[in-house]
């Protein structure tokens, strides 16, 4: 997986990714967005991309977070 740069409001450090509320079958959720349906979800790339309320791909403050751990950050990126 690649390395990748927290950025505020858009991708977030966290401890742990929780599972795709959507699934349901363990996939991880990394991305935490409002529903087309109205209430947030944790959701894996498949189903934020179909059920973001603010659409495919588009993440800030009140649209969609991508959720990553330490691990994932990318160490040459943030100084």
């Amino acid at each position: 997986m690649p390395k990748l740069v927290p950025i505020s409001g858009k991708v977030v450090v966290v401890d742990e990714i929780p599972d795709c509320d959507i699934c349901k079958d363990g996939t991880p959720g990394p991305y935490d967005f409002k529903t087309k349906h109205g209430p947030w979800a944790h959701g894996c790339e498949k189903h934020f991309n179909l059920l973001s309320a603010g659409g495919p791909g588009r993440l800030g403050v009140g649209i969609a977070q991508l959720w990553i751990t330490a691990d994932q950050v990318d160490d040459d990126a943030t100084g």
